[in-house]
Parts: C-alpha cells; sequence; structure tokens
C-alpha cells in the first residue's frame, strides 16, 4: 500500500485570474509562480548623458586601494 503518489513529470498549467480568484477565495491555493518570458539579453550600455557624468567625477569612481 503506497497511496497516492505525485506524477512523474509535474506541468504547470496556465489558469484565468477568474481560476486563481476561486482558488484565492476557497483556501485553495498553496503557493503560485508567475512566470515572464525573457526574450533576450542586450548588452549593458551606459547612455551618453551618464558616461559624461562618470567621466566628469571619475575621482569619485575609482575602486578604492586602501581603506577610508
Amino acid at each position: 500500500l503506497q497511496g497516492l503518489l505525485p506524477p512523474a513529470n509535474p506541468v504547470l498549467q496556465e489558469v484565468s485570474v477568474e481560476q486563481a480568484m476561486r482558488w484565492h477565495t476557497g483556501n485553495d491555493i498553496w503557493a503560485t509562480a508567475l512566470i515572464i518570458p525573457v526574450m533576450s539579453k542586450t548588452p549593458n550600455e551606459i547612455p551618453n548623458e551618464v558616461q559624461a557624468v562618470i567621466q566628469e567625477f571619475a575621482d569619485v569612481f575609482q575602486d578604492p586601494k586602501t581603506l577610508p
């Protein structure tokens, strides 16, 4: 006697807002996951305006060599 076994590969299914609200009202939700796909990563480019400020105050943005 083993009881009920969970499925081998559980699948996340999309649910409507209405269904989620019904589950919330009935205390049927134990956990939720919001999954948002990431389309692509772009290189981190510093805008020209920010780059100008960094260059103007370069002494402030230098890595420290000693303790303060």
